[in-house]
Protein backbone atom coordinates (compact mmCIF):
# COMPACT_ATOMS: atom_id res chain seq x y z
CA UNK A 1 0.00 0.00 0.00
CA UNK A 2 1.21 3.63 -0.74
CA UNK A 3 2.27 5.47 2.18
CA UNK A 4 -1.04 8.25 3.52
CA UNK A 5 -1.07 11.27 4.99
CA UNK A 6 -4.22 12.83 6.67
CA UNK A 7 -5.92 15.50 4.93
CA UNK A 8 -4.53 17.96 6.64
CA UNK A 9 -1.11 17.28 6.08
CA UNK A 10 -2.05 17.18 2.48
CA UNK A 11 -3.98 20.18 2.47
CA UNK A 12 -1.12 22.38 4.53
CA UNK A 13 1.87 20.57 1.77
CA UNK A 14 -0.49 22.11 -1.25
CA UNK A 15 -0.90 25.43 0.38
CA UNK A 16 2.51 25.49 1.24
CA UNK A 17 3.75 24.32 -2.75
CA UNK A 18 1.19 27.49 -4.02
CA UNK A 19 2.97 29.84 -2.24
CA UNK A 20 6.33 29.00 -3.86
CA UNK A 21 5.17 28.65 -7.01
CA UNK A 22 4.13 32.00 -6.64
CA UNK A 23 7.00 33.83 -5.17
CA UNK A 24 9.61 31.48 -7.10
CA UNK A 25 8.08 30.09 -9.89
CA UNK A 26 8.21 26.42 -8.61
CA UNK A 27 7.76 24.39 -6.01
CA UNK A 28 8.50 20.68 -4.46
CA UNK A 29 5.98 18.18 -2.75
CA UNK A 30 6.61 15.51 -0.58
CA UNK A 31 6.25 11.87 -2.53
CA UNK A 32 2.68 11.38 -4.03
CA UNK A 33 0.54 9.21 -2.83
CA UNK A 34 2.41 5.98 -4.63
CA UNK A 35 4.00 2.39 -3.60
CA UNK A 36 7.89 3.14 -3.10
CA UNK A 37 7.95 -0.43 -4.51
CA UNK A 38 6.80 0.04 -7.65
CA UNK A 39 8.72 3.72 -7.83
CA UNK A 40 11.66 0.94 -7.68
CA UNK A 41 10.01 -1.47 -10.42
CA UNK A 42 9.82 1.75 -12.38
CA UNK A 43 13.09 2.68 -12.02
CA UNK A 44 14.66 -0.74 -12.94
CA UNK A 45 12.62 -0.83 -16.46
CA UNK A 46 13.82 2.27 -17.22
CA UNK A 47 17.52 1.22 -17.46
CA UNK A 48 16.18 -1.86 -17.88
CA UNK A 49 15.13 -0.51 -21.45
CA UNK A 50 18.34 2.24 -21.82
CA UNK A 51 20.43 -0.46 -21.32
CA UNK A 52 18.29 -2.63 -24.51
CA UNK A 53 19.20 0.74 -26.20
CA UNK A 54 15.32 1.74 -25.91
CA UNK A 55 14.54 5.68 -24.89
CA UNK A 56 13.59 4.69 -21.46
CA UNK A 57 10.19 6.86 -22.14
CA UNK A 58 8.85 3.51 -23.23
CA UNK A 59 7.88 2.90 -19.75
CA UNK A 60 4.97 4.68 -20.15
CA UNK A 61 3.55 1.25 -21.92
CA UNK A 62 3.10 -0.37 -18.59
CA UNK A 63 0.03 0.45 -16.13
CA UNK A 64 2.57 1.29 -13.25
CA UNK A 65 3.36 4.26 -14.93
CA UNK A 66 0.24 5.68 -15.13
CA UNK A 67 -1.22 4.80 -11.91
CA UNK A 68 2.20 7.07 -10.66
CA UNK A 69 0.57 9.68 -13.53
CA UNK A 70 -2.96 9.57 -11.94
CA UNK A 71 -1.29 9.70 -8.42
CA UNK A 72 -0.75 13.45 -8.70
CA UNK A 73 -3.53 14.93 -10.53
CA UNK A 74 -4.86 16.10 -6.28
CA UNK A 75 -2.17 18.22 -6.41
CA UNK A 76 -2.48 19.74 -9.58
CA UNK A 77 -5.74 20.37 -9.13
CA UNK A 78 -5.01 22.69 -5.81
CA UNK A 79 -2.43 23.96 -7.95
CA UNK A 80 -4.75 24.80 -11.67
CA UNK A 81 -7.77 23.83 -10.70
CA UNK A 82 -10.29 21.21 -11.03
CA UNK A 83 -10.91 20.73 -13.70
CA UNK A 84 -6.88 20.66 -14.87
CA UNK A 85 -5.76 18.21 -17.64
CA UNK A 86 -2.93 15.99 -18.95
CA UNK A 87 -1.33 17.61 -22.25
CA UNK A 88 -0.92 14.15 -24.25
CA UNK A 89 3.02 14.00 -24.15
CA UNK A 90 5.20 12.52 -21.47
CA UNK A 91 8.66 11.59 -21.33
CA UNK A 92 11.53 9.81 -19.01
CA UNK A 93 15.10 10.60 -18.26
CA UNK A 94 17.90 9.21 -17.30
CA UNK A 95 21.02 11.56 -16.15
CA UNK A 96 23.74 10.89 -17.96
CA UNK A 97 27.27 9.98 -16.22
CA UNK A 98 30.29 12.35 -16.30
CA UNK A 99 31.43 14.11 -18.95
CA UNK A 100 29.22 13.80 -22.58
CA UNK A 101 31.01 12.05 -25.63
CA UNK A 102 30.10 12.69 -29.18
CA UNK A 103 28.45 9.42 -29.34
CA UNK A 104 25.91 9.93 -26.00
CA UNK A 105 25.42 13.67 -25.82
CA UNK A 106 22.25 13.53 -27.82
CA UNK A 107 20.97 9.96 -26.63
CA UNK A 108 17.41 10.05 -26.49
CA UNK A 109 16.35 9.78 -22.67
CA UNK A 110 19.23 11.62 -21.31
CA UNK A 111 19.05 14.68 -19.14
CA UNK A 112 18.43 17.89 -20.95
CA UNK A 113 22.02 19.94 -20.01
CA UNK A 114 21.52 22.88 -21.84
CA UNK A 115 19.55 25.65 -19.82
CA UNK A 116 16.09 26.26 -21.71
CA UNK A 117 12.68 27.29 -20.99
CA UNK A 118 9.38 24.43 -22.34
CA UNK A 119 7.16 27.83 -23.01
CA UNK A 120 6.97 30.97 -23.36
CA UNK A 121 5.84 33.48 -20.93
CA UNK A 122 2.22 34.03 -22.68
CA UNK A 123 1.88 30.22 -22.92
CA UNK A 124 2.66 29.75 -19.10
CA UNK A 125 0.89 32.72 -17.32
CA UNK A 126 -2.31 34.60 -16.90
CA UNK A 127 -1.36 37.76 -17.18
CA UNK A 128 -4.21 39.34 -15.43
CA UNK A 129 -3.68 37.53 -11.93
CA UNK A 130 -0.42 36.18 -12.84
CA UNK A 131 -1.35 32.53 -12.01
CA UNK A 132 -0.03 29.96 -14.49
CA UNK A 133 -1.95 28.06 -17.29
CA UNK A 134 0.36 25.32 -17.46
CA UNK A 135 2.92 23.61 -15.40
CA UNK A 136 5.99 21.33 -15.92
CA UNK A 137 6.09 18.55 -13.79
CA UNK A 138 8.84 16.46 -13.24
CA UNK A 139 9.06 13.17 -10.72
CA UNK A 140 12.19 11.63 -9.83
CA UNK A 141 11.81 7.57 -9.43
CA UNK A 142 14.91 7.19 -7.40
CA UNK A 143 16.22 9.45 -4.54
CA UNK A 144 17.92 13.07 -6.27
CA UNK A 145 21.11 14.73 -4.39
CA UNK A 146 23.31 16.89 -6.18
CA UNK A 147 25.76 14.40 -7.16
CA UNK A 148 23.53 12.20 -9.08
CA UNK A 149 21.56 14.28 -11.71
CA UNK A 150 19.61 17.50 -9.90
CA UNK A 151 17.23 20.04 -11.33
CA UNK A 152 18.37 23.20 -11.97
CA UNK A 153 16.02 26.55 -11.83
CA UNK A 154 16.57 30.08 -11.76
CA UNK A 155 13.41 31.79 -9.88
CA UNK A 156 10.82 33.99 -11.44
CA UNK A 157 12.09 36.84 -9.03
CA UNK A 158 15.67 36.34 -10.16
CA UNK A 159 15.15 36.23 -13.97
CA UNK A 160 14.69 39.44 -15.59
CA UNK A 161 13.28 37.58 -18.32
CA UNK A 162 10.47 35.67 -16.96
CA UNK A 163 8.11 37.83 -18.32
CA UNK A 164 9.89 39.33 -21.18
CA UNK A 165 8.10 37.15 -24.10
CA UNK A 166 10.17 39.19 -27.33
CA UNK A 167 13.51 39.56 -25.76
CA UNK A 168 16.23 37.95 -27.39
CA UNK A 169 16.64 36.21 -24.46
CA UNK A 170 13.46 34.62 -23.40
CA UNK A 171 13.60 31.62 -25.45
CA UNK A 172 17.38 31.64 -25.84
CA UNK A 173 18.73 31.42 -22.16
CA UNK A 174 21.75 29.74 -23.17
CA UNK A 175 23.19 28.84 -26.70
CA UNK A 176 24.70 25.29 -27.44
CA UNK A 177 28.70 24.85 -26.22
CA UNK A 178 30.55 26.72 -29.31
CA UNK A 179 33.85 24.36 -30.93
CA UNK A 180 35.58 25.33 -27.91
CA UNK A 181 32.97 23.39 -25.80
CA UNK A 182 31.76 27.44 -24.46
CA UNK A 183 28.17 27.50 -22.77
CA UNK A 184 27.18 30.89 -23.10
CA UNK A 185 24.67 31.94 -20.78
CA UNK A 186 21.99 35.02 -20.38
CA UNK A 187 21.02 34.91 -16.80
CA UNK A 188 22.32 35.11 -13.29
CA UNK A 189 24.56 32.38 -12.52
CA UNK A 190 24.58 33.61 -8.93
CA UNK A 191 20.38 32.96 -9.43
CA UNK A 192 20.44 29.16 -9.94
CA UNK A 193 19.06 27.07 -7.28
CA UNK A 194 19.71 22.98 -7.10
CA UNK A 195 16.37 21.20 -6.36
CA UNK A 196 17.90 19.10 -4.13
CA UNK A 197 17.94 16.45 -2.15
CA UNK A 198 14.76 15.18 -3.10
CA UNK A 199 13.26 11.55 -2.10
CA UNK A 200 11.95 9.20 -5.08
CA UNK A 201 8.42 10.40 -5.83
CA UNK A 202 8.61 13.68 -4.93
CA UNK A 203 6.49 16.17 -7.30
CA UNK A 204 8.66 19.24 -8.65
CA UNK A 205 6.59 21.82 -10.23
CA UNK A 206 7.33 25.31 -12.63
CA UNK A 207 5.60 27.26 -14.44
CA UNK A 208 6.45 26.70 -18.13
CA UNK A 209 8.88 29.55 -18.49
CA UNK A 210 11.09 29.12 -15.83
CA UNK A 211 14.83 28.16 -16.66
CA UNK A 212 15.66 25.10 -16.15
CA UNK A 213 17.55 22.05 -16.69
CA UNK A 214 19.14 18.81 -15.52
CA UNK A 215 22.63 18.20 -14.64
CA UNK A 216 24.85 15.46 -15.02
CA UNK A 217 25.85 12.38 -12.84
CA UNK A 218 29.11 12.27 -11.33
CA UNK A 219 31.02 9.13 -12.26
CA UNK A 220 30.85 8.02 -8.74
CA UNK A 221 26.83 8.11 -8.07
CA UNK A 222 24.05 6.34 -9.49
CA UNK A 223 22.20 8.19 -12.10
CA UNK A 224 18.61 9.68 -11.08
CA UNK A 225 16.03 8.56 -13.48
CA UNK A 226 12.20 10.71 -13.70
CA UNK A 227 9.36 11.05 -15.94
CA UNK A 228 7.71 14.07 -16.58
CA UNK A 229 4.45 15.33 -18.15
CA UNK A 230 2.85 18.91 -18.43
CA UNK A 231 -0.50 19.83 -16.79
CA UNK A 232 -2.35 22.69 -18.37
CA UNK A 233 -5.23 24.42 -16.80
CA UNK A 234 -9.18 23.99 -18.28
CA UNK A 235 -9.45 25.70 -21.66
CA UNK A 236 -5.61 25.55 -22.25
CA UNK A 237 -4.19 23.57 -25.13
CA UNK A 238 -0.45 22.61 -26.49
CA UNK A 239 -1.07 20.57 -29.54
CA UNK A 240 -3.45 20.71 -32.48
CA UNK A 241 -5.38 18.05 -33.02
CA UNK A 242 -4.88 16.13 -29.81
CA UNK A 243 -6.95 17.92 -27.11
CA UNK A 244 -5.56 17.53 -23.34
CA UNK A 245 -6.27 14.34 -21.89
CA UNK A 246 -9.07 14.39 -18.29
CA UNK A 247 -8.29 12.22 -15.67
CA UNK A 248 -10.97 9.79 -16.67
CA UNK A 249 -9.47 9.83 -20.40
CA UNK A 250 -5.66 8.97 -18.91
CA UNK A 251 -7.02 6.25 -16.73
CA UNK A 252 -8.44 4.46 -20.12
CA UNK A 253 -5.65 4.73 -22.34
CA UNK A 254 -5.25 1.27 -23.70
CA UNK A 255 -2.15 -0.01 -25.07
CA UNK A 256 -2.40 1.71 -28.38
CA UNK A 257 -3.49 4.90 -27.56
CA UNK A 258 -0.28 4.44 -24.93
CA UNK A 259 1.82 3.79 -27.86
CA UNK A 260 0.38 6.92 -29.60
CA UNK A 261 1.41 9.27 -27.05
CA UNK A 262 4.97 7.58 -26.65
CA UNK A 263 5.66 8.39 -30.60
CA UNK A 264 3.93 11.72 -30.33
CA UNK A 265 6.53 12.51 -27.42
CA UNK A 266 9.32 11.27 -28.93
CA UNK A 267 8.75 13.32 -31.64
CA UNK A 268 7.89 16.74 -29.42
CA UNK A 269 10.93 16.40 -27.60
CA UNK A 270 13.37 15.60 -30.58
CA UNK A 271 15.03 18.43 -31.09
CA UNK A 272 17.26 17.47 -27.51
CA UNK A 273 18.35 13.88 -29.18
CA UNK A 274 19.35 12.32 -32.94
CA UNK A 275 15.80 10.80 -33.60
CA UNK A 276 16.46 8.07 -36.37
CA UNK A 277 15.48 5.18 -37.95
CA UNK A 278 17.95 3.17 -35.91
CA UNK A 279 16.09 4.03 -32.56
CA UNK A 280 12.37 3.39 -32.79
CA UNK A 281 10.76 1.73 -36.09
CA UNK A 282 9.98 4.40 -38.71
CA UNK A 283 6.19 2.75 -38.67
CA UNK A 284 5.42 3.64 -35.67
CA UNK A 285 5.48 7.56 -36.74
CA UNK A 286 3.58 6.69 -39.98
CA UNK A 287 0.72 4.51 -37.26
CA UNK A 288 1.02 7.99 -35.95
CA UNK A 289 1.22 10.52 -39.00
CA UNK A 290 -2.15 9.17 -39.76
CA UNK A 291 -3.33 9.02 -36.50
CA UNK A 292 -2.78 13.05 -36.50
CA UNK A 293 -5.04 13.20 -39.87
CA UNK A 294 -7.68 11.60 -38.32
CA UNK A 295 -7.88 13.44 -35.23
CA UNK A 296 -7.53 17.04 -37.76
CA UNK A 297 -10.01 15.73 -40.14
CA UNK A 298 -12.52 15.15 -36.73
CA UNK A 299 -11.77 18.25 -35.28
CA UNK A 300 -12.06 20.29 -38.44
CA UNK A 301 -15.47 18.96 -38.97
CA UNK A 302 -16.65 19.47 -35.13
CA UNK A 303 -15.35 23.21 -35.99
Amino acid sequence: EPPRRDAGQASEARAAAAASLRLDGHCALPPVLYAEHDLALLEQGARRLKSLGWPPLFIFMFDAAWALLDSCWESMQALLGDDCALDPSVFCWIARSGAASAETAQGAGLNFGLPHRDFTYNQSVEPSSGEPLLLSVWLPLNAVSVDNGCMMVVPRQLDPHFCKRWAYAHMRPALPADEDGMTEVRFDLQSVRALSPLAPGSLVAWYGNVIHWGTSCAPSARPRVAVGFNFLRAGQRLQRGFPPLTREQARQQNLCDRLRIIARSLLVYSPWFDLDASLVHTRLFREHSEAVQRAGQAEAARE
